[in-house]
């Protein structure tokens, strides 16, 4: 049980140290500290040596190797997840940049269209114009003459 605890704490603080959450100002610098920037691995080594038996060196080195291999697949998960976040993203940019260039295509035709829309309207305009206005001084010659 304490070793599992040991193990989640340790955990944590690794993750706190990894995005720089650990508060620096209550952390001593320990050189024992496997986890921490200062440690050192001779006096790390001199420290088990000289104080723990036999079983109890086979059992931390059984210990290390299996965070290492823990630690290297949770590596290689990261590097999987953030690879397939990568691919996604660059397929979303493609798939956007592909839209973008076919709306800018339709965005094209409709300027043509809306351009070809008023030269249509200018040209009615000026083959009706002139009968438009015939048409109102008739309206209102026929106005007048039936007021009368």
């Amino acid at each position: 049980m304490q070793q599992q605890q040991q193990k989640s704490r340790r955990a944590k603080d690794l993750l706190r140290n990894y995005y720089g959450l650990a508060d620096v100002e209550k952390k001593q610098v320990n050189p024992l500290d496997i986890d921490s920037n200062s440690f050192e691995p001779e006096k790390y080594f001199n420290k088990l040596v000289t104080e723990k038996q036999l079983s109890e060196l086979i059992q931390q080195d059984n210990d290390l190797i299996t965070e290492i291999r823990q630690l290297n697949g949770d590596m290689e998960t990261l590097v999987y997840e953030n690879y397939n976040k990568f691919i996604s993203a660059t397929d979303t940019i493609q798939k956007m940049r592909s839209n973008v260039e076919a709306m800018e295509s339709e965005m094209d035709q409709l300027t043509k269209n809306v351009s070809n829309m008023s030269n249509i309207s200018r040209e009615v305009e000026s083959a009706l114009g002139p009968k438009r206005d015939k048409s109102r001084k008739l309206a209102e010659v026929h106005e007048s003459l039936t007021n009368r």
